[in-house]
């Protein structure tokens, strides 16, 4: 005898109160599992700023020391010292005279080790008038008013053949001795500067600012104290022997305790004096 196939159940299946609960299981899987990503994230969030920030302040330290450790408070290269600001005079090609034409304007043929000068270079150069006394030494302004490369001092050495300004008599192109040192600079001030909102340490060229390393904590992101031998703060830029450079950099999201994530960094830079 042939069997019939058996009949489906009719009552077989999910009931209404069984996806009910398993839609109420699964929106709570599903909500904390979000609630892990979203937290993932933030951590993720702040780990990336809180890095961004220790990259800002050490970087922006890391330039203000390189430039800052070849000013000389003596020779007058701090040009202004304000609390949020430095304007410096800093150096950007070396000479050696090593030989001196007795004429108005001087030519000065100049062992060049490091980056050529250029005519239009604002320089100084050291004037030994009495080689028996430091009392007359100084260093004299002058500009190159032309250049001509491809010579060499003695012993082969680079040079370049300068003609220097600003001497009016040959009384005055005398006190040059062979060995006088020519030092070609440039005034830069550093500070903060606003770009689209937002701090960045800044570097004055002319009267363009470029902004080098930021965003950082407003406008007083940059701060600076002038110390003299004894890390007394001083006002008089001619006795500062240390500047005491602070950057800072906060950022707009927060961490885990609602707090602004920031960081800070300070270091002392000693003067070349």
């Amino acid at each position: 005898m042939k069997r019939l196939p058996d009949r489906p159940d009719p009552r077989a299946g999910f009931t209404m109160v069984e996806f009910l609960v398993a839609a109420v299981i699964a929106s709570f899987v599903l909500t904390a599992t979000y609630q892990v990503l979203v937290t993932q994230q933030r951590i993720a969030s702040v780990q990336n700023e809180q890095v961004r920030a220790q990259q800002t302040v050490r970087a922006g330290l890391d330039i203000l020391s390189q430039e800052l450790r070849e000013v000389s408070a003596v020779g007058s290269d701090l040009i202004a010292a304000d609390p949020t600001s430095v304007t410096v005079r800093v150096m950007r090609s070396f000479g050696l005279a090593c030989a001196i034409t007795s004429s108005v304007p001087p030519v000065l043929t100049a062992s060049v080790p490091g980056r050529a000068f250029q005519s239009g270079d604002s320089v100084y150069v050291f004037v030994d008038g009495d080689p028996g006394t430091p009392a007359d030494d100084r260093w004299r302004p002058s500009t190159v008013s032309a250049v001509v490369s491809g010579v060499t001092c003695p012993g082969g050495r680079v040079a370049q053949l300068l003609t220097l300004s600003g001497f009016a008599s040959l009384a005055q192109v005398d006190s040059l001795r062979s060995g006088a040192m020519i030092r070609a600079f440039e005034l830069r001030r550093y500070g903060v500067s606003q770009v689209d909102g937002e701090f960045y340490l800044a570097r004055t060229e002319g009267d363009a600012a470029v902004a080098l390393v930021g965003p950082l904590a407003g406008a007083t992101g940059i701060q600076f104290a002038y110390l003299d031998a004894l890390g007394v703060p001083t006002a008089t830029p001619g006795l500062v022997r240390q500047i005491r450079a602070t950057v800072l950099t906060r950022s707009a999201i927060r961490d885990q305790a609602g707090q602004q994530v920031a960081d800070s960094v300070a270091t002392v830079v000693y003067l070349r004096n």
